[in-house]
């Protein structure tokens, strides 16, 4: 089945959409070629110029003969070698394997006008250069041959997961394809709310994960996981969900926990704590309550402090401590008030 990028995407939403389990799709026949000038689009045509198996050039004309503008786009491979846009001033070329896509810059030809794309292909000395498969919209070129049949896809990855996952991005793994010829490589697809956002390109037959980045914080996603080979055959797995972590910049630390009080002396207690984990921990500070509000504050500027010593007290007097854990970012997250008693001083 050849898929271009772009079809793919479109057949891979459509499936997340109805039940987010995208299965494996089979190999597919091509769709004959209509006549494209009975069809009203613009027509093709490929001359291709003398060369050698290192290297040989050529050139598509596409002629909109209707009486209005009308877009286009070709499709083709190249199936013994790696094809150069000389014409990427005014058409953009997608590869994927032997599989080329061109599309116009302007998005449509003007009537009467005519798009000239020149290009090259490069080769290993082996092989004769050419062009074959050629599709403009549904319809043939002229000039240009009907290529070999496709072989059989790719088997789809298989045991696809999801694995470290953070707030902004997360890594695909997934279990090699097999193919009657060669796997060149997967395409990991990012889908949210049924529509694609993003597509990796993960080369290589023994490519086992991709990391998949640029997202956002606490959020759920669909991951959907293709081998493609060199016929443009493109298999894909069922999808996996994806939950992105909360940022940690905009949520605060752990509170402390376990805060204890040391009462033994008069004019001085010993404050302890259990410091919270958090990446971004700065430190701590240990507030003091009197009669419900604060009458000092105690910073502890090493994240790892956890006791802090709190004097000049009053004996016999009633105090309540709070400890908060302070971040980077500016954030506190504060511990249960302890209340506390200082002792008495002999007379």
């Amino acid at each position: 089945m050849s898929l271009r990028a772009s079809s793919f995407a479109t057949a891979a939403a459509t499936a997340a959409v109805v039940g987010c389990a995208l299965l494996a799709p089979s190999a597919a026949s091509a769709a004959p070629l209509v006549d494209a000038a009975a069809a009203g689009q613009p027509t093709g045509s490929l001359q291709m110029w003398e060369g050698s198996t290192h290297y040989r050039s050529g050139q598509f004309v596409i002629a909109n003969t209707t009486d209005r503008a009308a877009d286009w786009s070709l499709t083709f491979t190249v199936p013994h070698g790696t094809f150069q846009n000389h014409s990427d001033w005014n058409v953009d070329a997608t590869v994927h394997g032997d599989q080329v896509t061109l599309a116009p810059k302007s998005g449509t030809l003007a009537p009467g006008m005519s798009e000239y794309v020149s290009f090259g292909i490069a080769g290993d000395g082996t092989t004769e250069l050419g062009v074959a498969s050629c599709d403009l919209g549904g319809a043939g070129v002229e000039g240009c041959s009907a290529g070999e049949e496709a072989g059989e896809a790719p088997t789809a990855p298989g045991d696809v997961r999801v694995t470290d996952v953070a707030h902004d991005r997360a890594t695909v793994r997934w279990t090699p394809s097999t193919d009657d010829e060669h796997v060149l490589g997967y395409t990991v697809s990012v889908f949210q709310d049924g529509e694609i956002i993003r597509q990796h390109i993960a080369p290589g037959s023994d490519r086992t994960s991709q990391v998949v980045d640029r997202l956002h914080a606490n959020r759920t996603y669909d991951i959907v996981v293709a081998a493609y080979d060199a016929d443009g055959n493109e298999t894909a797995a069922e999808a996996v969900e994806l939950h992105t972590t909360p940022d940690p910049s905009l949520a605060g630390p752990t509170a402390p926990q376990g805060v204890h009080v040391n009462t033994q002396e008069s004019r001085r207690v010993i404050v302890n704590w259990k410091s919270p984990a958090h990446p971004d921990l700065l430190g701590h500070a240990v507030d003091l309550y009197q009669d419900g509000r604060v009458i000092r504050r105690v910073p502890i500027g090493n994240p790892l402090q956890a006791s802090a010593i709190i004097d000049r007290l009053t004996p016999g007097t009633e105090y309540q401590v709070e400890v908060l854990a302070q971040d980077v970012h500016g954030h506190e997250s504060a511990s249960e008030r302890v209340t506390f008693t200082t002792a008495t001083e002999a007379r």
